[in-house]
């Protein structure tokens, strides 16, 4: 068995993005192949919100740091 992509979605705003619309169920439908580790918005209190709706562990508002991430492969 293929261990897990941890993936980091940058944009996921809980107010409406493309990333909450679309990437994070997207991403949730194919678990087996993909884990979301990470959320980014601009603003930590949006990230922080997005994280808790969607159970994802870590939360930035800083992209970069969110790619340098060592829970976050792609």
């Amino acid at each position: 068995m293929t261990r897990k992509l941890r993936v980091g979605v940058v944009g996921a705003s809980p107010k409406g993005s493309w990333g909450t619309a679309a990437h994070l169920p997207a991403l949730a439908a194919l678990d087996d192949l993909y884990e979301v580790t990470a959320v980014s918005t601009a603003h930590m209190e949006t990230a922080t919100e997005s994280a808790r709706r969607f159970g994802i562990r870590h939360a930035f508002a800083d992209a970069r740091a969110l790619a340098e991430h060592p829970d976050v492969d792609i």
